[in-house]
């Protein structure tokens, strides 16, 4: 970790010995291909390009589930719901309908493999991968913004979030 002007703060900290006591970065597209091999290695069916309108539990049988728009009914016992804002989700497990509010944030994201990163000798020098020694994730903090870099063998994942005004960005001209 670093502070915005690059002076050191703390870390490394690996995430071997501090796994359950603190989040372990991981990029999306990682997080999304490790559920989609162990999901598939497990034999379980996936549906694609399904709109669903509506989740449930059944806590007494240990099951959760979704309907879609078609009426289709999915059932199991775990449904990994990543609805986003306004998650129909939320209200299966909290009771509650969401509203959208603005942290007052808004963050760029980009992801691309780390082979086209490697290219770049700067990118090499600075987030060297040695195999074995699992990701880099280098993080700096600043005032109202922080930037993350997570750079896996697969792809890397740039972050850079800072405060928005809204208010002046969506004003009428």
């Amino acid at each position: 970790m670093h502070k915005y002007d690059g002076e050191y703060i703390g870390g490394p900290f690996m995430q071997e010995k501090a796994f359950d006591k603190m989040p372990t970065p991981i990029s999306r597209p990682r997080l999304i291909g490790l559920l989609y091999d162990y999901v598939c290695m497990l034999g379980i069916p996936l549906a694609f390009g399904k709109r669903v309108l509506e989740y449930y539990e059944k806590p007494e049988n240990g099951i959760a589930g979704c309907i879609t728009d078609e009426g289709e009914r999915f059932e199991g016992n775990l449904v990994v719901a990543a609805d986003g804002v306004v998650s129909k989700s939320w209200l299966a497990v909290s009771g509650q309908n969401t509203k959208p509010k603005s942290s007052g944030f808004s963050v760029y994201r980009v992801v691309y493999p780390t082979k086209l990163a490697m290219q770049n000798p700067q990118i090499v020098e600075r987030f060297p991968i040695h195999e074995g020694k699992g990701d880099i994730c280098r993080v700096w903090l600043g005032k109202n913004t922080h930037a993350i870099v997570l750079v896996a063998k697969e792809n890397t994942t740039w972050f850079l979030t800072h405060k928005a005004n809204f208010d002046a960005l969506f004003a009428p001209s």
